[in-house]
């Protein structure tokens, strides 16, 4: 199961779309639910949530995530461009 739902998808996403938007998310999420229910391994649409840090800079050792156990150098924080280049070709289809 997806990490949201169509009817989640729905209530959080329409009011803030114009209908041609709307019906492209809707579409881009019907793609990435056939990739995952026939579960392919190359996903036939774009991500429908992106979970993006803007900064690596954290004073927890937290013993789950890697930067805590030392696996990762701490780092500074993320550029606007840097941000914008990311999710520039995947603004459309998340939600």
């Amino acid at each position: 199961m997806l990490s949201i739902s169509r009817d989640e998808l729905e209530q959080c996403t329409k009011p803030l779309w114009s209908e041609p938007q709307y019906k492209k998310k809707l579409e881009n999420y019907a793609a990435v639910e056939a990739s995952f229910s026939a579960r392919q391994e190359t996903c036939l649409g774009s991500p429908i949530q992106i979970h993006v840090e803007p900064s690596g800079v954290c004073n927890l050792v937290c013993p789950i995530c890697p930067r805590g156990r030392g696996k990762i150098a701490r780092s500074g924080n993320l550029s606007i461009e840097a941000f914008e280049r990311t999710l520039e070709p995947l603004w459309d289809g998340l939600s």
